[in-house]
C-alpha cells in the first residue's frame, strides 16, 4: 500500500514537472509574422496587392460582373478603361487558375515541393499583368486603379514567407 502511494507521488511529481513545459510549448501563430497592411502598407508589394486585388475581383459570371461595375465605379473608371479591366481580370483568372493547377500536379508528384516553380510563373504574369495595366488604360485610369490598390493595402495582411519573391 505505501509502495503505490509513493508511485503515485512520483507520478504526480513527473506529471507536475512536465506540465509547465508542455504549456510552454506552443506554435507560434500566424499573426507573428504577418505584414498588416494597416500599420505598414508600404510593405507591402504591389506585386502581391494587386494580385490580391485581381484574385478577389476575377470572375465571369453574373455576380462577378455586377460586382465588378459597382467596383468600377468606385475606382472611377470610364468607358474603355472598364473594357481593359474587365479583360485584365478575365486574363488573370484564366492565367492563374492554371497556374494552381499545375501546381497542385506538381505537389501530386513531388509532395514536399518548395513551389518554386509556382512562384517564378506566377511573379511573371504579375509583371507582365501590371506592364499591360500601366500601359492600356488612359493615365487617369490607371492612377484611379493604382489609387484604390494602394488605398487596398491598408486592408491587407500578409505572410512574407508566403510571399517570396524572385
Amino acid at each position: 500500500m505505501r509502495v503505490q502511494h509513493v508511485w503515485a507521488a512520483c507520478v504526480a511529481v513527473l506529471l507536475t514537472l512536465n506540465l509547465p513545459a508542455m504549456a510552454q510549448h506552443q506554435h507560434p501563430t500566424q499573426t507573428e509574422t504577418l505584414i498588416d497592411g494597416s500599420h505598414h502598407p508600404e510593405l507591402i508589394s504591389d506585386t502581391t496587392a494587386y494580385r490580391l486585388f485581381l484574385a478577389t475581383y476575377a470572375g465571369t459570371d453574373d455576380q462577378h460582373r455586377k460586382l465588378q461595375n459597382v467596383l468600377f465605379g468606385a475606382i472611377g473608371l470610364l468607358g474603355q478603361d472598364r473594357l481593359v479591366m474587365t479583360n485584365a481580370l478575365d486574363d488573370f483568372n484564366v492565367r492563374f487558375k492554371q497556374m494552381l493547377e499545375d501546381d497542385t500536379k506538381e505537389v501530386s508528384v513531388v509532395p514536399n515541393t518548395d513551389h518554386a516553380t509556382f512562384i517564378i510563373h506566377r511573379d511573371a504574369m504579375m509583371d507582365n499583368i501590371l506592364a499591360s495595366l500601366k500601359l492600356q488604360p488612359s493615365k487617369v485610369g490607371f492612377v484611379h486603379l493604382d489609387g484604390y490598390v494602394q488605398n487596398e493595402k491598408k486592408l491587407m495582411r500578409i505572410s512574407p514567407e508566403l510571399e517570396r519573391r524572385r
